[in-house]
């Protein structure tokens, strides 16, 4: 997968220990919720609920 442009509170490997900072399960960093990074390890949300559906 090429890296895409993406905001780490879009993807579903982000979780949120606090409000502003969103930690990525997978790369183990730190990231400002709305701040957009280059990712190739991103899977969007949407994807995963309707997976688990």
């Amino acid at each position: 997968m090429k890296k895409e442009l993406v905001r780490c509170k879009d993807c579903a490997n982000g979780r949120t220990p606090k409000d502003i900072v969103v930690r990525c399960m997978v790369l183990g960093v730190g990231k400002v919720a709305n701040a957009y990074r280059y990712c190739e390890k991103f899977y969007p949300k949407e994807i995963s609920k309707s997976k688990k559906a």
